[in-house]
């Protein structure tokens, strides 16, 4: 695997075209002045299937693919890319450098027999009206209905808009997408998602939006977009029967007991983590008191607090292991971090407190450099000269 990619690709989302696929314009470090359409087919645990027009240069496809596998590509964390070009079909995983793609490419045509000019549709749905009245004129600028493609993460594709509405896309087959319900409320996620078919919305041409109500699951299609509040009541209402059934049976009181005795002694642990401390916070950087004092004025409410709370436990965790028994740093941080999740915390959450770590602690800097290389999609931290 090459350490450094010259190939540096970005991934700008356009639409949605008339098949479901989604359609983005991509730039690459190395010809930034060209944009190349690209056709994203399928999509699911990492690995996306994309298709090429027959115009675009060989060249170009290597270029492409091997750039969305650069560490600084919006693309990274797809471990694998199956390119459907010009009839053929190869794969291709982060191991496979910009020549090996040409090679890939070029054996591929040698030995397949048909080899053919296949054009692919990257006209989008959208429908761009025409300004006529104010209503369109609202519709349009509505920063609701456009989205854009932010990054692949781990576990799916990050799409949000300018009111930091996130749609993220765990799957993506025959044009129906798969979604997280994640934060904000359900009628704002239902709302969300009812806008995708919308006309002036950049998802719309999209064939279905499947989302999962724990144990259920709905599909949301143009015909029933206008019940998704029912459709989503009636998941809830079929999971609480089941689930108040189940709260009477004896292997639930069995699971609850355990779990109960499980979280007495993480939190009775955690009290010791923090007596270590002997009433001190952790081990502040001397020139960030005032930062530190700033972040907790700015993360208010209980989302903001429990980031707060978690970050502190989080040092405290790493500071007991290391000076106690003296850990190294490296093997214990990761750990640490599930060990100092009382509160749930999701994976911005945890983000946001690697940030606030990296910036305050003493060890913040050696911290960052850890948490980069040892995370599959890292937070974006900043750390300042």
């Amino acid at each position: 695997m090459k350490k450094e990619r010259k190939e540096v690709t970005k991934w700008s989302f356009e639409g949605v075209s008339a098949d479901g696929g989604m359609v983005f314009r991509v730039r690459t470090a190395l010809h930034i002045e060209y944009a190349t359409e690209v056709k994203l087919i399928e999509y699911k645990k990492g690995t996306a299937c994309i298709a090429f027009d027959h115009s675009v240069h060989p060249y170009r496809v290597a270029e492409i693919v091997a750039g969305s596998f650069s560490q600084i590509s919006n693309f990274k964390n797809v471990e694998k890319i199956e390119i459907a070009y010009r009839n053929i079909s190869i794969a291709v995983t982060r191991a496979e450098g910009k020549r090996n793609i040409i090679s890939m490419l070029m054996k591929a045509f040698k030995i397949s027999s048909n080899v053919k000019e296949v054009p692919v549709d990257m006209k989008t749905c959208q429908i761009r009206k025409s300004l006529k009245n104010d209503e369109d004129r609202k519709n349009w600028s509505d920063s609701r209905n456009n989205f854009y493609f932010d990054e692949a993460m781990e576990f799916a594709l990050c799409f949000k808009n300018q009111n930091f509405e996130y749609l993220m896309i765990s799957s993506l087959k025959d044009g129906i997408i798969s979604v997280y319900p994640l934060g904000g409320t359900v009628d704002g996620f239902c709302r969300t998602i009812s806008r995708c078919f919308d006309s002036s919305n950049t998802f719309y041409g999209i064939k279905g939006v499947e989302m999962r109500v724990n144990q259920f699951s709905m599909l949301v299609n143009e015909r029933n977009v206008n019940i998704i509040f029912e459709l989503y009541d009636r998941c809830w209402s079929i999971e609480h029967e089941f689930w108040l059934r189940y709260t009477h049976s004896t292997e639930y009181i069995r699971e609850q007991s355990k779990a109960l005795k499980k979280e007495c002694r993480h939190k009775a642990v955690a009290e010791k983590v923090k007596a270590f401390q002997n009433g001190r916070e952790f081990d502040l950087k001397i020139t960030a008191a005032s930062d530190w004092e700033k972040y907790k004025r700015e993360y208010i409410g209980d989302y903001g607090e429990a980031i707060i709370r978690y970050a502190i436990l989080w040092i405290q965790y790493m500071e007991y292991l290391t000076k106690k028994y003296e850990f190294q740093l490296s093997k214990i941080w990761d750990k640490c971090s599930r060990l100092a999740d009382l509160e749930g915390v999701n994976y911005f959450m945890k983000n946001d407190a690697a940030n606030i770590i990296s910036h305050v602690w003493k060890h913040g800097e050696e911290f960052y450099k850890m948490y980069t290389k040892g995370t599959v999609n890292p937070a974006v931290l900043t750390l300042s000269a």
